[in-house]
């Protein structure tokens, strides 16, 4: 009997383990039930939305996101459209519900919750709760998974109280942060240059373009600087390094040229044209 009961408390310990297990593992996350059904439930929620039916449409996703509890686009969807009603409050409960129920999962970028604590940062905002949404942000700030948004929308917060000072400050911090990220680097660049401060936008652009060689959008907006304050010599040169490292964009050959031209270097400025790609084709 001891014997029987002693077996019977090993199996129960070992099917509780287990379903703590599931509970909180990858195998618990719900896509493989639930990828089948994705389809049929994004279609049902566009259909709510085309007819514009409120109230089935928050009837419809409060059920699914109680149905399937770590799927994160459901859970946006449903804080969004209590946001957009201005029940921020609950969208708040919504994603923090969310954030909190795969907090514990094994995949890292599940867990992570990224954009889910973007938009879980932006309700606390909109709603008045500025200290929450910057604590979140801080506390998600060294985590590689979490959004760059998430960064630069911290300095936004500072931005959005007048503290010009400190949100500049947030926005260099988010650059150091994320030294190969090209979108906060671009947005740095053009915080600085809002502001009149052109030759610590140019000192950024550089050092961004060193750790991200293939960020176009930094070199064209380099190279337009000097371009459209009349440095036409260093303009061309930095029209040149586009061209070298960004062979199909037009922008460097028709504006190199012209800063040429400005230069009196007509016949440079003509090679540059006649280099000027028209098709895959014209390389090969």
């Amino acid at each position: 009997m001891q014997n029987w009961i002693i077996g019977f408390l090993a199996v129960l310990f070992w099917v509780i383990a287990i379903w703590i297990y599931l509970r909180w593992s990858n195998a618990n996350f719900e896509l493989g039930n639930f990828e089948p059904q994705a389809h049929a439930i994004s279609t049902e929620l566009n259909r709510l939305r085309a007819i514009g039916d409120q109230a089935a449409l928050e009837k419809f996703l409060k059920a699914t996101t109680r149905k399937w509890k770590r799927v994160g686009w459901l859970h946006q969807a449903y804080a969004g459209l209590l946001e957009e009603q201005g029940r921020f409050g609950e969208g708040v409960s919504v994603i923090r519900g969310y954030v909190s129920r795969v907090s514990n999962l094994e995949d890292e970028n599940l867990r992570a919750a990224a954009d889910e604590v973007m938009m879980l940062a932006r309700l606390l905002h909109r709603n008045g709760r500025t200290a929450e949404a910057e604590k979140l942000a801080e506390n998600m700030m060294d985590n590689p998974l979490s959004s760059s948004n998430l960064s630069l929308y911290y300095a936004e917060m500072a931005q959005d109280r007048g503290e010009d000072d400190e949100a500049m400050r947030r926005y260099g911090e988010a650059v150091e942060r994320r030294p190969e990220d090209v979108g906060i680097a671009m947005r740095f660049a053009t915080e600085l240059l809002s502001r009149g401060r052109e030759p610590e936008a140019e000192a950024s652009l550089r050092l961004a373009m060193v750790r991200c060689p293939r960020g176009e959008t930094l070199a064209l907006i380099y190279a337009r600087l000097a371009h459209d304050r009349g440095d036409y010599q260093e303009a061309a040169q930095r029209w040149a390094d586009v061209r070298e490292n960004f062979v199909f964009n037009l922008e460097a050959y028709d504006r190199g040229a012209e800063a040429l031209r400005n230069l009196g270097q007509d016949a440079e400025a003509e090679k540059v044209l006649a280099a000027r790609p028209r098709a895959i084709g014209d390389l090969i």
